[in-house]
């Protein structure tokens, strides 16, 4: 046997193996999709259209759920102002009371807390601090400044963490999301 059928051998084990996790990939998202679809649609209350979607797009990787947006904001902008809406990203931590910020980090693991705020605006750190005690908002600089550089995806998952504290305890009742517009409504 030549080298180059080797080289040919591996790269189709290769690619039949790439194929198949891209595969099971597509299967594993479209249950949790169908499992989502289920869940949404099983409720006795209506359903609305940006409930649904937002409810889908949160299972999405963050740069699908954003070419998704982007694209739902030029073919219907009403619609896609109302998906933003039920969505929860991490810079909307500015927009929650600050006994609500508490509750969150009570719930919160602090090594999350750590490496997600690597990730956010001078403005969403400043939020979180101020609702901390001195002595925990030292420990976590020393903890983000010791982790040194963090992957992005690392970054990210932790920053998912901390957003799905909040939507669970939005959904629990126990804090309010504020939202942009209603916001506005209070300072004009």
């Amino acid at each position: 046997m030549s080298s180059g059928e080797n080289q040919t051998d591996r790269f189709l084990t290769i690619s039949h193996v790439i194929q198949q996790v891209i595969q099971k990939q597509d299967e594993l998202f479209s249950k949790e999709v169908l499992t989502t679809m289920e869940s949404v649609l099983s409720t006795k209350n209506e359903v609305l259209p940006e409930a649904v979607i937002a409810e889908v797009l949160k299972l999405a990787d963050p740069s699908v759920m954003n070419q998704i947006l982007d694209s739902l904001t030029q073919d219907n902008p009403e619609l896609a102002k109302k998906v933003k809406e039920k969505l929860f990203f991490i810079e909307d931590l500015v927009r929650l009371d600050d006994l609500s910020v508490q509750k969150m980090l009570r719930e919160t693991d602090s090594m999350d807390l750590s490496e997600a705020l690597k990730g956010v605006s001078r403005k969403v750190q400043d939020k979180i601090f101020k609702n901390m005690s001195e002595r925990a908002v030292e420990l976590i600089k020393e903890d983000m400044e010791y982790m040194g550089p963090v992957p992005a995806s690392d970054v990210r998952i932790a920053q998912l963490a901390l957003e799905k504290t909040v939507m669970r305890l939005q959904a629990m009742g126990q804090i309010e999301i504020v939202s942009s517009s209603s916001k506005n409504d209070l300072t004009s």
